[in-house]
C-alpha cells in the first residue's frame, strides 16, 4: 500500500506525457485540414473560372479539359479536410467538373452532327458532279462542275474519318 501512491503518480505523469502528445498531433492534423481545405477551396476557385468561359472551337475544350485534369490531379494530392466541409467542397468541385464534362459534350455531338450533315451534302455534290462527268456539253458541264466545285468549298468540314475518302471521290469525278 505505501507504494501505490508513487507507482500511480508515475503512471499518472507518463499517462498526462501521452495524451498531451497525443493532442499536440491532432491539433497539428486539424491544422493540417484546415490548411487542406484552403488549398482545395482555391482549386473550386479555379474550377469555377475554367467553367466561366464557354469554349467554342475544339482547340479551346482540349486547352480547358487538360486544366480540368491538371486541377483534379492536385486535388488528389492533397490531404484531408475537416469532415465538417469534406461533402460541401468535394460536391461544388465535382459538380463544376461535372458540368464542364457535359458542356463539353453537348458541344461535341453538335459539331459531329454539323460535320455528318456536311458529309451528306458533300455526297449529294458527289453524286452531281458524277452525272455530269459523261456529258459530252463541254462548256456547260465545266461550268456546272465549276459551280459545284464553288459549294464545295463553302460546306464546311465532315468527320475526319470520311474527308479523305469522300475528297478523293469528288476529286476524281471532277478531273474526269
Amino acid at each position: 500500500k505505501e507504494s501505490n501512491e508513487p507507482i500511480w503518480q508515475a503512471f499518472k505523469k507518463a499517462s498526462d506525457a501521452v495524451h498531451e502528445a497525443k493532442q499536440k498531433i491532432i491539433e497539428e492534423l486539424e491544422n493540417q485540414k484546415i490548411e487542406n481545405l484552403k488549398k482545395k477551396e482555391i482549386l473550386l476557385e479555379k474550377a469555377i473560372l475554367i467553367n466561366a468561359v464557354m469554349a467554342r472551337t475544339p482547340k479551346e475544350w482540349s486547352d480547358k479539359t487538360k486544366q480540368f485534369e491538371n486541377l483534379f490531379t492536385e486535388w488528389k494530392k492533397i490531404g484531408p479536410v475537416p469532415k465538417s466541409n469534406k461533402d460541401a467542397v468535394w460536391i461544388n468541385f465535382n459538380g463544376n467538373r461535372n458540368d464542364f464534362f457535359s458542356q463539353k459534350k453537348i458541344f461535341f455531338n453538335e459539331l459531329n452532327d454539323i460535320r455528318n450533315k456536311n458529309l451528306k451534302l458533300k455526297e449529294t455534290l458527289c453524286k452531281q458532279v458524277d452525272e455530269l462527268k459523261t456529258s459530252t456539253d463541254w462548256i456547260t458541264t465545266s461550268k456546272k462542275i465549276i459551280q459545284i466545285q464553288a459549294e464545295w468549298k463553302k460546306i464546311g468540314p465532315v468527320p475526319d474519318k470520311h474527308n479523305q475518302k469522300i475528297w478523293i471521290k469528288f476529286r476524281s469525278a471532277c478531273d474526269y
